[in-house]
């Protein structure tokens, strides 16, 4: 028998606060994932976070929800991102994705956002048949490196050496991309 348990915020917090997430055969959470669902301003107090499937009381699966929102003619559009699902080897094929899934579209209301998943979980979804494709709008995607020597504190001399190394792994990584993409006379300083 399949049995779930789903957090909100005040949940979520008592739950990894007692350590209680610790004590199955795998972490259904890490404690990091939990604090950023907490601390989710765009999260209310009493939507869902985290759902837990058991199978004859054994922990089998887990699905996480981070909540968001949208304002459409002065209205809040609320969704969640399907931040993560799991269901165990050992339990595997017994349905447990499709109900953990099923819980998350009825407490949000059908409103599940997701991106970025597997070849098998693109056929989970479309064998659900609850979702549909939006395709991403047609361009060009820029990244831009930062100097990580200046974003993060000096903490002790180990963590100024450290400093260094990424000035100079990133000095080389921008001289690089200069020489490709500028001609000589642009360069740039640190």
């Amino acid at each position: 028998m399949i049995q779930l348990k789903t957090f909100n915020k005040k949940e979520l917090e008592n739950f990894v606060l007692s350590g209680k997430f610790k004590e199955y055969d795998f972490l259904p959470i890490t404690k990091h994932r939990a604090l950023s669902h907490i601390h989710n301003p765009k999260a209310t107090e009493e939507q869902t976070l985290l759902i837990l499937a058991f199978y004859n009381d054994k922990l089998a699966g887990y699905l996480g929800c981070f909540p968001d929102y949208f304002v459409h003619n002065e209205k809040p559009i609320r969704y969640a991102w399907l931040s993560t699902i799991y269901v165990s080897e050992k339990f595997r094929g017994k349905r447990i994705a499709k109900i953990l899934l099923e819980k998350a579209l009825e407490r949000y209301e059908g409103h599940i956002a997701m991106t970025e998943f597997t070849i098998e979980a693109e056929t989970f979804y479309n064998k659900m048949g609850a979702f549909e494709y939006i395709f991403p709008k047609k361009g060009k995607r820029f990244y831009f490196k930062t100097d990580l020597a200046t974003i993060i504190p000096d903490k002790s001399l180990r963590q100024k050496a450290l400093s260094l190394f990424f000035l100079f792994g990133l000095y080389r990584q921008f001289c690089y991309f200069d020489e490709k993409y500028f001609d000589q006379e642009t360069r740039f300083s640190f």
